[in-house]
């Protein structure tokens, strides 16, 4: 099943909101909740290491605890970096902080603590969630079904220029998730990573000579 991340410090909070939060997003996903991590990249190392996440549920104010030194937003900013479509929704009691109800470019939406206790507010709340998942459920499937075409082409030797230039960009988010992984974990465990980022290399550069 599906996944969707919702990521707080306070554990209270997490116990109080998860079970809302899966009625929102409903039951074609598992609502996860965890802690975050005291640093960015050791954070951004576990959500690489994540499968079959649908979006993130980010509460603004993670580092209010001391267990984070960072923001809702920075993550997101982060997220984004590795994955242009997937839904990133910030948590907030504070949402009159935020210039628009839709928040930063890096949001889909700014999700408000105090809406979820209005009936109306919450239908509405999760019409546009359910919309956004529904989009990025049809992204990935277009994106699967090109992948898998163009790779068959490319063993058959009958890809074309310009469907190989897609072919790259579909892969574009593997990429940056080993170029991830061999800048932010320690060298000594960086090198079991070594022989697999190499013949996923060869792959591309073979395909970059066609």
């Amino acid at each position: 099943m599906k996944k969707i991340i919702y990521i707080d410090d306070d554990s209270e909070a997490r116990e109080t909101y998860t079970e809302v939060l899966q009625e929102v997003f409903g039951g074609d996903f598992e609502l996860k909740d965890i802690a975050p991590e005291f640093l960015l990249e050791d954070m951004l190392i576990k959500i690489n290491d994540m499968h079959s996440v649908a979006g993130f549920v980010l509460d603004e104010k993670m580092n209010q605890l001391g267990q984070a030194n960072f923001v809702g937003q920075s993550l997101a900013k982060k997220i984004r970096e590795l994955d242009h479509k997937i839904p990133i929704y910030i948590f907030t009691a504070f949402k009159n902080e935020f210039n628009n109800e839709f928040g930063p470019a890096e949001v889909e939406y700014v999700i408000d603590k105090n809406e979820l206790s209005d009936e109306e507010t919450l239908e509405s709340l999760t019409a546009k969630v359910r919309r956004h998942q529904n989009v990025y459920n049809d992204i990935m499937s277009e994106r699967a079904e090109k992948l898998d075409e163009y790779l068959r082409k490319f063993l058959n030797g009958a890809i074309t220029p310009a469907e190989k230039e897609e072919l790259d960009q579909l892969n574009f988010l593997r990429k940056k998730n080993i170029v991830l992984q061999d800048s932010l974990i320690d060298e000594n465990v960086n090198e079991l990573f070594t022989e697999t980022a190499k013949k996923i290399e060869d792959i591309y550069n073979k395909i970059k000579r066609i």
